[in-house]
Order: C-alpha cells, then sequence, then structure tokens
C-alpha cells in the first residue's frame, strides 16, 4: 500500500496496511485483527502488534505520535515484569520516500506499535471463559 510521503496518514490506512501481510518484516500467511475502544490487535503467525488508537478521554490522551510511543514504551516496561517472555518491544510503522508504509522499516516514523509473542488460543481469556477453563 502506498500512500503521499509526507502527509498525515489516517488510521483507517494504517490499520488497512497492517491488514496485509505484506506489511510485516517476518513470513505470515494471515492476519487477525482485535479492535478494542483502545487499540487494534494485528495476529500473524508468531506475533501479535499492538496499534494504539489516536483517542483522547478523561483519564487517558494518546491523541498525539508522541503519547502514543509513550504510552506503548510503558506498556512494554510494566508488562515484562510479569511476562518477560511475551512482550518483545516497540517497533515503529514507518513510511518510506515512495510512500510505502512498512512495520519496522525505513522512512518517517508515523505511529508506534507494542510487539508481543502471540500466545496459542486456548490460553486467552475468551477462550478459558467460553470452554469453561
Amino acid at each position: 500500500m502506498n500512500t503521499m510521503s509526507g502527509e498525515v496518514i489516517s488510521s483507517s490506512v494504517k490499520v488497512a496496511r497492517l491488514r496485509e501481510a505484506a506489511a510485516y518484516p517476518e513470513q505470515t500467511a494471515a492476519v487477525d485483527v482485535i479492535e478494542t475502544h483502545m487499540s487494534w490487535v494485528f495476529l500473524t503467525h508468531q506475533y501479535a502488534y499492538k496499534l494504539k488508537k489516536p483517542v483522547r478521554y478523561d483519564h487517558l490522551d494518546s491523541s498525539t505520535l508522541e503519547a502514543r510511543q509513550y504510552y506503548c514504551t510503558e506498556e512494554l516496561r510494566l508488562n515484562r515484569r510479569l511476562a518477560e517472555t511475551v512482550y518483545l518491544d516497540v517497533v515503529p510503522l514507518t513510511v518510506d520516500s515512495k510512500g510505502t508504509i512498512q512495520l519496522g522499516g525505513e522512512g518517517v516514523i508515523t505511529d508506534w506499535l507494542v510487539k508481543m509473542r502471540r500466545l496459542p488460543a486456548d490460553r486467552m481469556l475468551d477462550w478459558a471463559l467460553t470452554h469453561g477453563t
């Protein structure tokens, strides 16, 4: 997916690109997406990438790029204390001079994502609640 370099890239364009397997540095056949009120989580074969929404609430303001970088860094720092092998990194979403949006690529940083190891579905809370475990 290409966009004009130097322009502000909308969340819908970022999400559309992150739905594509070609946006990721690792090989993946498909990308599943989970949306919450605060973020989008993109699930590749090996990893989960969380993109924070540019929203402003009374208790939280992630409306700027700098704020989203801060909250990604804080999420990584805090959650690594209990899940060091799950919370891996904070990675940039970039746009290069040709307008290609890429995760961890070269170019201008347009957003930040938390990179996590993808856990098996049967270790997720929603699965456990549904299956009574």
